[in-house]
């Protein structure tokens, strides 16, 4: 059998969470879904564009479009340049943006798993959410 070049130590492994930081990110999926309480949600899929042992990996954002909850989609939007109106809004309009968000960890129900809270959605003019000592 042939003997494969590739550093395996360096390829992340499925469930391999994303380390915790600030990460430049280009919008390269949007999509809609329900919830698992039957909601309407938006689910942006962004790349890391960092250079580094992160480029290239997935982080996914699921927005509410309830309307008590609708601030996590309005800092995507506002950090993608995106003003809508009261003509309502796509969330299309996303697709191919570039922005900054910040990865947290998080257990739920006994699982660590990724987190992006709303408030560090930035533009690249605003530049990345400082972290604090310690994250």
């Amino acid at each position: 059998m042939t003997m494969y070049t590739e550093n395996m130590q360096d390829v992340p492994a499925p469930g391999d969470l994303v380390p915790e930081g600030s990460y430049k990110v280009r919008c390269s999926k949007v999509s809609e879904e329900t919830s698992s309480t039957n909601k309407p949600m938006i689910v942006f899929d962004f790349k890391i564009q960092d250079e580094g042992p992160a480029f290239g990996r997935p982080v996914r954002v699921w927005a509410s479009l309830q309307a008590n909850a609708l601030f996590t989609l309005k800092g995507i939007y506002k950090a993608a340049g995106y003003n809508p109106g009261p003509e309502g809004h796509d969330p299309e309009k996303v697709l191919d943006a570039e922005l900054y968000l910040s990865v947290q960890h998080e257990v739920y129900q006994g699982v660590e798993r990724m987190k992006v809270p709303p408030y560090s959605f930035r533009s690249l003019i605003e530049g990345p959410l400082p972290m604090k000592a310690g994250s």
